[in-house]
């Protein structure tokens, strides 16, 4: 099984010009994109990184020389693009999509979900209700259902998950790896930012005094 990082978005109102993309912000010792590729690296053997237009991200192949970083199979169609640009390009037939704002990763988790997607075209936590898709298991039989999707210019991730061979694993499952659901924090707003460095100061040590270089 492979991993696809979703990179893709300019994040032009949230940054400085210091920073490329707010996958490039520091949280602890890394910045969040490190993180996430660094945890990844633990549970997968390959991993590819959609990462749009931004040459940011080309330039991890110096650290990391194996990922694969690709460009949307077709632009401006969001994180379903995504899925579908990571999808085709993978050499597995199942593949953990994860979207890059989500610092906290959980590999236990990840390792859980791995197991339960046998069989399933898509294996997706359910959190306070709602399917997490940007969190999730997807296997290559999900490329037509997309496509379609996308040639009718619906972008809602799981819209199609109605048409494929669904396992949902409910959110008493999830804590029981995850009791506070860290892994679906998400970083898409500077009070979000603010919040994860405050987690991480309790979880991974003080951050307090580092400068926060998105503003």
């Amino acid at each position: 099984m492979n991993a696809i990082v979703l990179a893709g978005g300019k994040s032009t109102r949230f940054l400085s010009s210091s920073v490329p993309n707010k996958a490039f912000l520091q949280i602890g010792d890394r910045t969040i994109i490190e993180s996430i590729i660094s945890s990844l690296y633990t549970v997968f053997d390959r991993i590819w990184v959609v990462a749009g237009e931004n040459e940011a991200f080309y330039r991890l192949k110096q650290v990391y020389g194996d990922i694969e970083v690709i460009e949307d199979k077709i632009p401006g169609k969001n994180s379903l693009a995504g899925i579908y640009s990571g999808l085709i390009d993978s050499d597995s037939m199942y593949n953990f999509v994860i979207a890059w704002d989500m610092p906290f990763m959980n590999t236990e988790l990840i390792r859980y979900l791995m197991k339960a997607s046998g069989g399933y075209d898509v294996t997706v936590p359910v959190i306070d209700g709602y399917f997490d898709g940007l969190h999730a298991i997807y296997s290559k039989n999900c490329i037509p259902f997309i496509e379609r999707q996308l040639s009718q210019n619906n972008l809602k991730v799981i819209d199609f998950f109605n048409n494929i061979n669904l396992k949902t694993v409910p959110e008493r499952t999830v804590r029981l790896f995850d009791p506070d659901l860290l892994a679906f924090i998400n970083v898409n707003k500077r009070d979000e930012y603010r919040r994860a460095l405050e987690i991480d100061s309790g979880v991974m040590g003080d951050t307090s005094k580092k400068t926060l270089t998105a503003y």
